[in-house]
């Protein structure tokens, strides 16, 4: 199989595999980047098949940190204004104290 072959094989693989289960990384909850590998669901030595119902999409970051047994859970991804809960914190604030918001964001403009 020529390397173009393969390359776009995969690729079509994380195209399936990301409509399918939606662009977050199994792993690690956070939004995939360029970064995709293709994990199995059941390793192939615990007794998985090399099939598309027991692959999923993930960063290869997060593949090799698990398949080493360093990798920690990080929270669970929620679709919210952001990835940082910093930020959804102070987007509340701002909802919470329009005014004081506005003074501040108009103070930080001035500098």
């Amino acid at each position: 199989m020529a390397r173009d072959t393969k390359k776009e094989h995969h690729e079509a693989i994380v195209a399936y595999l990301i409509e399918r289960d939606g662009d977050i990384c199994s792993i690690c909850n956070i939004i995939l980047d360029r970064t995709v590998s293709i994990d199995h669901i059941i390793e192939v030595r615990d007794g998985g098949i090399h099939r598309l119902e027991n692959f999923r999409a993930v960063h290869r970051k997060c593949n090799y940190l698990r398949k080493r047994g360093r990798y920690v859970r990080k929270k669970p991804y929620t679709k919210s204004y952001s990835q940082n809960p910093n930020a959804v914190a102070q987007r509340k604030w701002r909802e919470k104290n329009p005014e004081r918001a506005k003074e501040l964001q108009d103070n930080k403009r001035k500098r």
